[in-house]
């Protein structure tokens, strides 16, 4: 039988288990780092911060930080706004981007943040494509929520994932803001997680037996993994030290007692407690 984890029951199960519901690190642009330019750049994205701060922490919605995004002058008579990119390889087949922006974009119609997906498979033909900007000739003081599906022209398997988030600039006042991005994505058959990277979900296998650990990167990460029964004692450990992407672990339960375990995910940006029950 095809397993399918919906949307709405994995909100559900996440409520029901306490598992941590903070969006971590990058997606929520929480962590910043000095750049090959010098300046400060939210870790895992490459920026186009050069001579210039194109791309710096702003205002949150939720945290401390988010990613403000605004212009300098080209030289040559018009603007140069800031962009983010991120791009990783893996299995994963990214269905929907979603987060919140806001900013000042009503200098003239094509002012605005556009966010570009492309995915490619195995042949490294581009099979998936998404596209959206924010609304035309207006400002958006407040935060909005914004969410866009990625097309598909094939079913081959995915082999890479590229994001680029870009501000088209036409004044000086022009700017954009974004936070808590979050990428919903299915693996195996018909089985959709939604990663606030990085993240770390732990899901029975096809047959119920046995657990696999999800894990996603958008840098390379180095974490323990440790599996604790409802008396506090560990039954299972592993240390891990990935590469960037998507990532699908065994973890042996078979022959543990059922009853409710603990899954602690542990290192340095990462830090998930995940209840379930055998």
């Amino acid at each position: 039988m095809k397993k399918k984890i919906t949307l709405i029951s994995i909100f559900t199960v996440l409520s029901l288990l306490n598992a941590s519901s903070q969006i971590l690190s990058n997606g929520g642009f929480e962590n910043w780092s000095t750049g090959p330019s010098g300046h400060l750049d939210p870790d895992g994205w490459i920026t186009n911060n050069g001579d210039s701060v194109l791309v710096k922490q702003g205002t949150p919605r939720t945290g401390n930080h988010s990613c403000s995004l605004i212009p300098v002058s080209d030289g040559f008579g018009g603007y140069l706004g800031g962009a983010i990119y991120i791009s990783y390889q893996g299995a994963v087949r990214p269905l929907m981007i979603s987060g919140w922006w806001k900013g000042s974009f009503s200098a003239t119609p094509t002012d605005g943040i556009t966010i570009d997906i492309t995915v490619a498979d195995t042949s490294s033909t581009v099979n998936g494509t998404a596209n959206i900007t924010t609304p035309s000739f207006i400002d958006v003081p407040n935060w909005v929520y914004f969410s866009d599906s990625i097309n598909y022209t094939n079913s081959l398997p995915v082999f890479s994932t590229n994001v680029s988030i870009t501000l088209s600039a036409n004044s000086p006042f022009t700017n954009g803001q974004l936070d808590d991005l979050s990428m919903t994505y299915a693996v195996g058959i018909d089985d959709i997680i939604e990663a606030h990277f990085p993240s770390a979900v732990i899901r029975p296998d096809a047959q119920g037996l046995n657990h696999i650990l999800y894990v996603d990167l958008l840098a390379p990460q180095s974490f323990q993994m440790n599996l604790f029964n409802i008396d506090g004692k560990k039954v299972y450990s592993r240390d891990f030290n990935l590469p960037g992407g998507h990532h699908e672990f065994f973890v042996p339960t078979e022959n543990l007692p059922k009853g409710m375990y603990l899954c602690n995910v542990t290192g340095n940006g990462i830090q998930r407690s995940m209840k379930f029950v055998k």
